[in-house]
């Protein structure tokens, strides 16, 4: 082998070891989320992976870039394949949008501890909760789009209906964390309903803007 090939197999090896220490840091970072909540800082995360601060500066620039990372990590490797799987499994649209629902409270409700963190570090910027948000809009724009798309339907409005619907949903599930006025139950219930009003509206219209609009409103 020349010495081109040895150092090109040195430098996969490195890259690959050092792909998966990140991969081990970014799940000792949501362990040590998940015991310390809120208050969880690069101390809790360096004890949570037997190692010093320095280390975790050598393999994220920042602190900043630490978080924002293991907020995708987990969203990616958590929250997100359940909420594909919800979208697998169901035979209706409106069952796939009450699992869709269900499986997002269920992770804030058993993951609290985690969502107050990434409330808590956004910096008044929102990044930390935009990137969340952007990961489970995509994908259920891809779902809008797919149901529209089968169905022979205008599939420009998947994108903005699906940022629509989580935020929507998103706030609601917040209001619910502070308040706990209504059971868990009756919040999806009632988040379902919303969502599947919407759906119907979108399915008269054949996801068309001009269609809807032609439509003779609701007698008042």
């Amino acid at each position: 082998m020349n010495e081109v090939g040895k150092v090109d197999g040195r430098e996969l090896r490195w890259r690959a070891h050092n792909t998966a220490r990140r991969l081990a840091l970014l799940d000792g970072t949501i362990s040590a989320v998940r015991i310390h909540g809120r208050a969880t800082g690069l101390s809790e995360i360096a004890s949570a992976n037997g190692v010093s601060t320095s280390v975790l500066y050598k393999y994220f620039s920042s602190k900043d870039q630490l978080f924002k990372t293991a907020v995708r990590h987990y969203f990616e490797t958590a929250l997100i394949p359940q909420m594909h799987a919800a979208t697998s499994t169901e035979p209706d649209d409106y069952r796939c949008a009450r699992a869709m629902i269900t499986t997002y409270v269920d992770a804030v409700e058993c993951d609290r501890q985690f969502y107050e963190f990434v409330l808590t570090n956004n910096d008044g910027n929102r990044d930390l909760v935009a990137e969340s948000e952007q990961l489970i809009a995509e994908l259920l724009g891809t779902v809008i789009e797919e149901r529209l798309r089968a169905l022979g339907m205008d599939t420009g409005g998947a994108a903005p209906l699906a940022f629509g619907i989580v935020g929507a949903v998103r706030m609601t599930v917040h209001w619910w964390v502070i308040e706990r006025s209504i059971s868990k139950d009756s919040l999806v219930e009632y988040l379902a309903i919303m969502l599947w009003g919407g759906i119907s509206g979108i399915a008269e219209s054949e996801g068309s803007p001009s269609k809807f609009e032609s439509r003779p409103t609701p007698a008042s």
